[in-house]
């Protein structure tokens, strides 16, 4: 991806409070080409493969894609993931359990609280099916980071191994999360 910055532009201050009405839920199968869109101008690749993985993921048991909707356009996508994580190189693997993953929203939108609604939407999810949640971020990513502390994640490990997956190209710092259910803290 070139010289591409990884992380979307971040700036702290609160969020734009113009009225926009999020709509969020668990996509169906006539979302998948706007999320394919999304994918694909925010990380490249084939749009068919985009397609085909979130085909996937509505299918599987060990996957959830919820998407945001303002204005009947599907603005964003996140996922919530099964992982049974294996070691890489020696290095212990991250806990079973469901992660939220891969949050993309449409650059128009940003900074209007699509992200949080999307987690949100995720956790009420999550709370139906399990007692924690996991995710993990490079250490460099205050967006993700500071999204997630309001949700109430805190750090367990920065020493974890998800297969295929490396920061910075392994040169930057990953860091493992974990959120339990309200009513179980």
């Amino acid at each position: 991806m070139g010289s591409r910055e990884p992380f979307v532009d971040y700036d702290p201050s609160p969020i734009r409070r113009q009225r926009i009405d999020i709509v969020t839920r668990l996509a169906a199968p006539h979302d998948i080409g706007a999320c394919a869109t999304l994918a694909v101008r925010r990380d490249g690749g084939e749009t068919e493969r985009w397609r085909s993985r979130f085909a996937a993921c509505l299918k599987s048991d060990g996957c959830a894609l919820f998407v945001a909707v303002v204005g009947g356009e599907v603005v964003a996508y996140g996922r919530l993931e099964r992982l049974e994580p294996a070691p890489v190189d020696g290095v212990a693997p991250a806990p079973a359990g469901w992660y939220l993953a891969g949050i993309v929203v449409d650059p128009r939108w940003r900074r209007r609280g699509i992200a949080a609604a999307l987690t949100e939407a995720r956790l009420d999810w999550a709370w139906q099916h399990t007692d924690e949640v996991w995710y993990f971020a490079n250490a460099r990513n205050r967006a993700t980071l500071d999204l997630h502390d309001g949700f109430g994640f805190a750090e367990v490990t920065r020493d974890f191994a998800i297969p295929g997956v490396s920061f910075d190209n392994g040169h930057g710092t990953g860091i493992l999360f974990r959120c339990r259910r309200p009513d179980t803290r």
